[in-house]
C-alpha cells in the first residue's frame, strides 16, 4: 500500500479507518495504523522510514556540519602531544597531588621530590637549577639557624583565627585538615602552627565537653538515662537506635556565662547600670524598674547581694523548610542587669540549647536540663575571675517569654484560642460568629474572674494527670514549676505583640475603618483620607525605625512595630489635628512621650 492509499484511510484528524474488508477498525494516528496494519494483516503502508545516519552507507548523503566539526576535534584530542624541538626536555621535580595533602597525618610538606638515590652532587645542583628555572625562587631564602621561625602573630591569635575561619565557612573537617596542610607549605619547617585539628578545637574552647547530646526516646519522648539500649518507661518498647538517634544539644551554661562576665569592661557595666538605676518607683522603663524586680532587692532578698544577677528566657519554633514540617527550636538567655546596648548583643546571650526534628518537642522533656542547669546557678552558683579576684555569683531566671502558641506548648496548657486559655484568669470565654466560621472571645464581665494561682494551677494539673482529661485549661504540669522560685502566672509575661498589637489593635482599627461598619456610630472611615494626609507629616522619632504608612488599604498588612507607632505616636498627632488640641510633648531620660490636652482643660 503505498502513501496516496494510505493517507484515504483518514476521516479526521484524531481517526484513521483500517482499508481491510471485514475490520474496520477505528485508530488514533497514522503510525498507530501502519503498525495495525503490519501486525495485524501482514501488509507494508505508506512510503518506508528513512535508516538513521544514512551517510554511513551512502556517499551521495552528505556529512552534517556539526557531525563533521565534533569528529574533527575528537580527533585532534587523541593526537599525542609532540615536545618542542627547540626546548630541552626536562623532568618535573615536584609533583602536588590532593590526595596526598589530604590524606597524609604527618607534618611534612607533602612535597615528593623525582631524585635517584646514587645521584651524583653535580647532578643534584643542576636538579635544583632546573626546579629554579622552572618554577622560580624559594618562597622563603633563611641563612642557616637553629631557632624557631618568628611570626608576627602570637600562637593563639593562630589558633583563633584558623578556628574562626573554619567556623564562618562551615568548612568540614577534612576541608578544615586541607586549609592547615595548605598553610604548612608556606611557612619554614621550623614553626609552631598546630596540626592536628582536635587538639585546636581543644584549645580554642571546641572541644565536646561544651556540648552535651540528649538522646531520647522516639516512642514516648522520655530521656535515656545513663548507658542503657531499652527505654525504662513502663510498657514502652522504645530502643536506642545508634545510626538514627533522636537528640537534642545543649551547650554549657555556667562555661559561657563565665566567659561572658570575664569579658573586659562587662561586670563594670553590670555594677555600674544597676546602682546607677533611679529610685523613682513610677517610671518603668526597663525590668530593673518592675515591682517583682524591686522585691528581691529588699533586704533578704535574692539581689540583695550585688554579685547575684537575673536571667529572661526567649524559645519559639522556627520551621526551615516550606515543604517540610521540620522546625528549629532555639533556647536563649539574657542577662537582665547588662545595659540594653549590650544585652540584646548576640556575643552577650546565652544560647542554651537548639531542638530539631519534624513538629514540635515534648516541652517537659526538652526543658528539663534546663531546669537543672537553673537549679545549679541558684543553689551553688559559679566562680568568675574578675581583675584577679575570684567572686561567686548565683544566678536564676525570672522572666519567660514566648509567643502565644509556644507558651501553651512549655506550660502544658491549652492555646489561646480554646476554653480556658488566659493563663492569667480562669475565663473560660464565648464562642462567637466571625465572617464565615466562629472564634472565641472575651467578653466584658461586671463580675471579675477567678485569677489563676500557682496553687490552682498545680493542683489543676495534678488532677488532670490522674484523670487524663483538660482540667480548666491544664492539661499536665509544666517542668518549670519545679523551680522553687518561678511562679507562672507572675514570671511568664504577656505576648504583648500578638496579643495587643496584631490583635486589640488591630481589632480597634478594623472597627473605625473597614466600610462593613460604615453604620456604625464609632466608624470615621470616612475621614480616613484626612488621616492619611496629616500621617504623611509626621516626622517620627528617631527610635521608631519603620516609617508610617497610609491606613486606606494597607492597615491590614501592617508590620506590629507599624501598630506600636500608632499606638503610641501617630493617633496621637491625628487625634489632636482633628480636634484642634494641642500635643504635650515629654522627654524622660531614657524615652520620649507625647499627649494630648483637651481643649476643656485649662
Amino acid at each position: 500500500m503505498d502513501e496516496e492509499e494510505l493517507e484515504a484511510c483518514r476521516k479526521s484528524d484524531k481517526e484513521w479507518n483500517c482499508p481491510v474488508p471485514n475490520c474496520g477498525r477505528s485508530l488514533s494516528r497514522k503510525q498507530t495504523l501502519q503498525k495495525h496494519l503490519w501486525s495485524c494483516h501482514e501488509i507494508k503502508a505508506g512510503n518506508p522510514s528513512k535508516r538513521y545516519k544514512m551517510y554511513e552507507v551512502s556517499e551521495d548523503v552528505p556529512l552534517p556540519k556539526s557531525t563533521f566539526y565534533h569528529q574533527k576535534s575528537q580527533e585532534e584530542r587523541e593526537l599525542p602531544e609532540t615536545p618542542a624541538a627547540a626546548e630541552p626536555q626536562r623532568a618535573m621535580p615536584v609533583q602536588y597531588t590532593m590526595e596526598s595533602i589530604g590524606d597524609n597525618d604527618d607534618n611534612s610538606s607533602n612535597i615528593i621530590l623525582d631524585t635517584q638515590a646514587d645521584m651524583d652532587i653535580e647532578d643534584e645542583e643542576e636538579l635544583v637549577e632546573n626546579f629554579v628555572e622552572s618554577f622560580g625562587p624559594p618562597l622563603y631564602v633563611l641563612p642557616p639557624s637553629q631557632q624557631v621561625y618568628n611570626a608576627p602573630i602570637p600562637q593563639y591569635h593562630h589558633y583563633m583565627t584558623m578556628c574562626a575561619f573554619a567556623t564562618y565557612h562551615s568548612l568540614s573537617d577534612r576541608g578544615f585538615r586541607h586549609l592547615i596542610q595548605l598553610m604548612g607549605l608556606h611557612i619554614p619547617k621550623e614553626n609552631l602552627m598546630e596540626t592536628n585539628i582536635d587538639t585546636l578545637k581543644q584549645v580554642c574552647g571546641f572541644d565536646t565537653d561544651c556540648l552535651l547530646h540528649h538522646l531520647y526516646c522516639p516512642a514516648c519522648k522520655k530521656l535515656f538515662t545513663g548507658d542503657v539500649e531499652n527505654c525504662k518507661t513502663p510498657g514502652c518498647l522504645g530502643k536506642k537506635e545508634k545510626k538514627t538517634a533522636n537528640y537534642f544539644v545543649t551547650g554549657s551554661m555556667q562555661a559561657q556565662l563565665k566567659e561572658i562576665l570575664e569579658r573586659d569592661g562587662i561586670w563594670t557595666a553590670v555594677q555600674d547600670y544597676v546602682s546607677n538605676r533611679s529610685s523613682d518607683h513610677t517610671t518603668i522603663s526597663d525590668i530593673l524598674d518592675g515591682e517583682e524586680y524591686r522585691k528581691l532587692k529588699e533586704p533578704g532578698g535574692f539581689l540583695a547581694d550585688k554579685n547575684n544577677i537575673t536571667f529572661s528566657l526567649f524559645t519559639d519554633g522556627i520551621p526551615l523548610f516550606q515543604s517540610s514540617k521540620v522546625s528549629l527550636w532555639p533556647v536563649y538567655m539574657i542577662l537582665n542587669e547588662l545595659p540594653p546596648k549590650q544585652r540584646f548583643t548576640r556575643k552577650n546571650m546565652v544560647l542554651w540549647g537548639i531542638w530539631q526534628g519534624c513538629g514540635k518537642p515534648q516541652m517537659n522533656m526538652f526543658l528539663r536540663p534546663l531546669v537543672e542547669d537553673l537549679s545549679q546557678l541558684f543553689q551553688r552558683g559559679i566562680e568568675v575571675n574578675i581583675q584577679q579576684t575570684e567572686i561567686r555569683t548565683r544566678a536564676m531566671m525570672i522572666v519567660a517569654t514566648m509567643d502565644l502558641q509556644a507558651r501553651a506548648y512549655v506550660l502544658q496548657m491549652t492555646q489561646h484560642n480554646g476554653e480556658h486559655g488566659c493563663l492569667y484568669c480562669l475565663e473560660p470565654g464565648k464562642v462567637v460568629k466571625s465572617g464565615k466560621g466562629n472564634c472565641r472571645s472575651y467578653p466584658y464581665r461586671d463580675v471579675n474572674p477567678e485569677p489563676r494561682t500557682k496553687e490552682n494551677i498545680r493542683a489543676d494539673a495534678q488532677e488532670a494527670i490522674a484523670s487524663g482529661k483538660r482540667i480548666r485549661g491544664i492539661n499536665s504540669e509544666s517542668v518549670l514549676s519545679c523551680l522553687p522560685y518561678f511562679d507562672v502566672t507572675t514570671n511568664v509575661v504577656i505576648d504583648y505583640m500578638h496579643g495587643i498589637l496584631l490583635g486589640i489593635l488591630k481589632k480597634l482599627m478594623s472597627l473605625w475603618f473597614d466600610s462593613k461598619n460604615s453604620k456604625e456610630p464609632y466608624y470615621i472611615g470616612k475621614k480616613v483620607d484626612e488621616v492619611d494626609t496629616i500621617i504623611k507629616t509626621i516626622q517620627p522619632p528617631y527610635f521608631l525605625r519603620r516609617l508610617p504608612r497610609k491606613i486606606a488599604g494597607n492597615y491590614n498588612h501592617w508590620k506590629a512595630s507599624e501598630f506600636r507607632s500608632w499606638l503610641l505616636v501617630e493617633n496621637t498627632v491625628v487625634r489632636a489635628e482633628l480636634l484642634q488640641e494641642p500635643v504635650v510633648v515629654v522627654k524622660t531620660e531614657s524615652k520620649i512621650c507625647c499627649g494630648v490636652i483637651p481643649n476643656n482643660v485649662g
